[in-house]
């Protein structure tokens, strides 16, 4: 067992020895034994920096699903009475990943694998983004804010104040950064770049000519970036992948060209389309023809007529009407 490491951050090295305990089947308080953390904290970082390498292949999570009867009727879904719901304890318990597992390239059930490298990057772009920010609560800023307005109004630059209060433990650089973001006028202290004369002679340098932007919330990337396709395409080099694209001459109306690119194949299909309206129709007109199909199956099966509105969203005249042309 490593010497005990608890609390002190994952290190890259750190991340490279849990990839290699997933890859060998090592559970999660084994790891942590070997790291010198507690189990919770292997599990935690496992579980929120793993990424998805693979979307399951069937339309519901079920054990039964590939030699199912009902695997192609409308009666598949969670609501089936012989439905069993897939869990595997390498992928959901311990050590959490897909990494190394038997029989990942015959599993058609969605898996994730974790790397070590990637999750490293993750973990240190959310450690920089978690410290942005002010380090002190409004009474504080608004009782140093008081002290050196006075000060500023006088002509007294920042370090001529630091060097003469040594009460203040603030940098020269974070009394600037504190002004210049507006920190005083938040708090109710009127204190801008024009209070610091030095400062409203200079040229605004490039890295301060951008607006401020809100941090945005990328997570809904996750397991969605083209890094991810290429470590997929990597695992599953066999796998058939279709490119779509819309070309458009004007976006407003038309006409424009569907592509479906078959890369195994390379295999180009352009479908021209006059109007933007008609492929609309064309999809409202397959999903009616769908859903009368399913509510003939569902009738010549001697369904309640409750089930067959609830699955085929047709009314109860239409399916009545449907009846009557069966028999």
């Amino acid at each position: 067992m490593a010497a005990s490491t608890k609390n002190s951050h994952l290190t890259l090295e750190d991340r490279r020895i849990i990839q290699k305990g997933i890859e060998n089947g090592s559970s999660k308080q084994s790891i942590a034994d070997t790291l010198g953390k507690d189990n919770s904290t292997i599990g935690k970082e496992i579980k929120n920096h793993r990424s998805l390498a693979y979307s399951s292949a069937y339309p519901v999570d079920c054990v039964l699903f590939p030699k199912c009867k009902n695997r192609d009727t409308y009666q598949c879904n969670s609501s089936c009475a012989s439905y069993k719901k897939f869990s595997c304890n390498r992928r959901d318990r311990s050590p959490g990943a897909c990494n190394g597992c038997s029989k990942y390239r015959s599993c058609r059930f969605t898996k994730y694998r974790y790397i070590a490298e990637s999750s490293h990057h993750e973990y240190r772009e959310l450690l920089v983004d978690s410290r942005v920010g002010i380090n002190a609560d409004k009474e504080d800023i608004v009782e140093l804010g008081n002290l050196i307005k006075p000060l500023l109004d006088k002509g007294h630059s920042l370090y001529v104040i630091l060097q003469n209060h040594p009460e203040i433990k603030l940098s020269e650089k974070t009394l600037y950064n504190y002004i210049e973001s507006g920190v005083f006028q938040e708090a109710g202290v009127s204190i801008n770049c024009l209070d610091l004369k030095r400062l409203v002679k200079r040229r605004i340098p490039k890295s301060k000519r951008v607006a401020f932007n809100k941090r945005q919330d990328k997570s809904y990337l996750k397991g969605r970036q083209y890094s991810d396709y290429e470590t997929f395409m990597k695992d599953n080099p066999n796998a058939s992948v279709v490119e779509m694209d819309t070309v458009y001459n004007d976006v407003t109306n038309g006409p424009f060209i569907q592509t479906f690119k078959f890369l195994k194949y390379d295999l180009l299909i352009c479908v021209y389309q006059e109007e933007k309206e008609g492929r609309k129709e064309g999809i409202t007109e397959e999903k009616e023809r769908r859903e009368i199909q399913m509510a003939i199956e569902m009738l010549e099966d001697k369904e309640p007529i409750e089930k067959i509105v609830k699955y085929s969203h047709l009314t109860v005249e239409q399916i009545e009407e449907l009846s009557k042309q069966i028999l």
